[in-house]
Parts: C-alpha cells; sequence; structure tokens
C-alpha cells in the first residue's frame, strides 16, 4: 500500500474488509459473497467521511480481494 499512496490515495479499509471476504470463500464458496454487504458500508462510510473518492475504494476492495485470493491459491497449491 505505502508504494501507492505516495502517489494515489487507496482505501486500505476497502482492502482490509476484502481480504476475509476472499478468505471466506475457500470455507463457504460462493455463500462468502453474503459477506458483501459489511464491505459496503465500510466503503460508504469512506466516501461519506470524504477521504475517499469512488476509484479509491473500488481499487481497494478489488486489489484486497483479488490478493489475498491468489495467496491462498498458491498457499494451498490449488493452481491447476
Amino acid at each position: 500500500i505505502l508504494p501507492i499512496n505516495y502517489f494515489w490515495k487507496i482505501s486500505a479499509h476497502s482492502m482490509g474488509i476484502a481480504g476475509p471476504i476472499a478468505s471466506l470463500f475457500f470455507l463457504f464458496g460462493k455463500f462468502s459473497f453474503l459477506a458483501l454487504p459489511l464491505a459496503f458500508l465500510v466503503m460508504w462510510s469512506r466516501l461519506r467521511l470524504k477521504v475517499h473518492d469512488v476509484m479509491q475504494v473500488a481499487a481497494g476492495f478489488l486489489l484486497g480481494y483479488f490478493l489475498t485470493f491468489f495467496q491462498i491459491k498458491l498457499i494451498l497449491n490449488l493452481w491447476k
């Protein structure tokens, strides 16, 4: 996050909620998406407080989700 924040203010809060949702995917499959309303509340709060814009919270969520997802895939050796 640090190198990105030197140039652009990505939302670490969005990343912080996206990681656990990605890990829940490996435990519960598609039912992990039931946690998405919690992520939307976090992203909404960052927008409401005017500390980020839509692109920053969206990028934070996507980066947090996919980085966690791919790390777990690598750790569990699930590449096929």
